[in-house]
């Protein structure tokens, strides 16, 4: 069986017997419940995802089921190592304290708390923490950095899903800053019928027993309140974590090996991006970020979004999402896909947007808006893919004239093509750059 193959078994393992679900999301010719599905592409990619739901959803209890699969370290560990959101937390509780013992004998220590030391991190309830203490969170999200005192750890990018329950009187704003670091966002939804009626019957939660193991655990809970260096420990939990991962294949729960892990990311990287998809993309970081009279999202969102995060998260999500269906490509479906889970957690869509939307009684409202802005759009607005498609003819004269700018005569050309197309105050933000590519800046 080949990688893909690997993981299509842990997600339906996953959707069939932990986190019972439904699908949402047609992938080509396969249907997957969207929220696991990102979590599994979370995992593959070291990336973040921010998880919004109703109480009980099962947003924390899937993350925690995808980190003991992946990581291979024992449920029970996992939930140890949580975050949990409230009004209290403070630096040491999520970070590290000192060392007492040592800092009596005037040396100075940091104790590390678990959820430092295990790599795949999961925060719960993220907005029922303060905004002041949000900030802790910046570093360590986006490249795996967290310091205490003089110490330091520096992991690097590791899996990071935050949860998110619907406002209410304990919550607080999550800061746009860290809204930013969030590579998607995804809706745990109602997952049907036929599925609460299981559930119903789990009050116990009997099928987490098979993710647990007391004995490797009361190991690694002793590895970790080790005085040793974040090195040491990682050294020491490796045979528990290969140990555990092989209990959890007789088990019949299928596992990645460190050595997967590794080469289905260089997979992903070396997945080359159609020339369709790559003007969508740049069409999409055009109307975000370059002003311009018209109907564009620009103009569509109450605050702007010019984050270069989002550009290279659209692209590596669709990079995986293309590899898990056996691609060597990504197409223009791959990004259409992708770019609404990474996009409409860190905007908000003005009153005129969303009008037209009040029919829509589902929960991501937000969401929903940003599929359809993306892709075709209302009767009343265009969407992005939709002005694309408007604009490729021109798009192709003016590539064709780029590269054969080194002409001194095609040269002119492409800087009378451009005079016209800009000359409209609505032309497309894509035109304007360009002219301003080959033009004088002004100050």
């Amino acid at each position: 069986m080949n990688k893909q193959g690997k993981i299509k078994q842990i997600y339906g393992k996953i959707k069939d017997e932990f986190y019972l679900c439904r699908p949402d999301l047609r992938i080509g010719n396969s249907s997957y419940n969207s929220h696991l599905l990102f979590q599994i592409l979370t995992q593959l990619n070291n990336g973040t995802q921010l998880i919004y739901g109703s109480y009980g959803g099962g947003k924390t209890t899937s993350s925690e089921y995808l980190n003991t699969i992946f990581y291979g370290l024992p449920l029970e560990i996992v939930k140890g190592a949580v975050i949990r959101g409230n009004a209290g937390i403070t630096e040491e509780k999520v970070t590290g304290r000192p060392d007492y013992g040592d800092l009596q004998k005037g040396e100075e220590r940091v104790r590390w708390q678990k959820f430092c030391l295990i790599p795949p991190k999961i925060w719960d309830e993220m907005p029922r923490t303060p905004e002041s203490t949000q900030s802790i969170a910046l570093a360590g999200i986006e490249e795996g950095s967290w310091t205490y005192l003089n110490e330091h750890i520096l992991e690097g990018r590791r899996p990071f899903y935050a949860t998110a329950n619907y406002s209410d009187r304990g919550s607080f704003t999550i800061i746009p800053a860290l809204l930013d670091r969030f590579d998607v966002a995804t809706v745990a939804k109602f997952p049907g019928l036929t599925n609460s009626r299981i559930i119903s019957r789990r009050y116990n939660k009997e099928q987490e027993q098979l993710l647990m193991d007391e004995k490797i655990s009361r190991e690694a809970v002793r590895i970790l309140l080790e005085k040793s260096n974040y090195e040491a420990i990682h050294k020491n939990l490796k045979p528990l974590r290969e140990e555990f991962l092989g209990k959890l294949n007789k088990n019949g729960i299928p596992t990645l090996s460190e050595e997967e892990k590794s080469e289905i990311n260089n997979e992903i990287s070396n997945i080359k991006v159609d020339s369709i998809a790559d003007l969508y993309s740049v069409f999409l970081t055009a109307e975000l970020n370059v002003p311009s009279n018209g109907v564009y999202l620009r103009n569509l969102l109450e605050q702007k979004s010019e984050s270069r995060r989002l550009d290279q998260v659209v692209i590596r999500y669709a990079q995986s999402l293309a590899w898990l269906q056996g691609k060597d490509k990504v197409d223009l479906e791959d990004v259409l896909k992708v770019a609404p889970y990474a996009l409409w957690h860190k905007v908000e869509w003005k009153d005129n947007v969303k009008s037209g939307f009040t029919n829509y009684d589902g929960s991501d409202l937000e969401l929903a808006i940003a599929k359809k802005m993306l892709d075709e759009g209302t009767q009343q607005i265009p969407g992005l893919k939709k002005r694309m498609i408007e604009n490729l003819e021109n798009v192709k004269k003016v590539k064709e004239l780029i590269e054969q700018a080194g002409d001194q005569k095609k040269a002119k050309e492409l800087e009378e093509l451009l005079k016209t197309i800009t000359s409209n105050n609505a032309t497309h933000p894509y035109f304007r750059d360009m002219n301003a590519e080959i033009g004088d800046f002004e100050e």
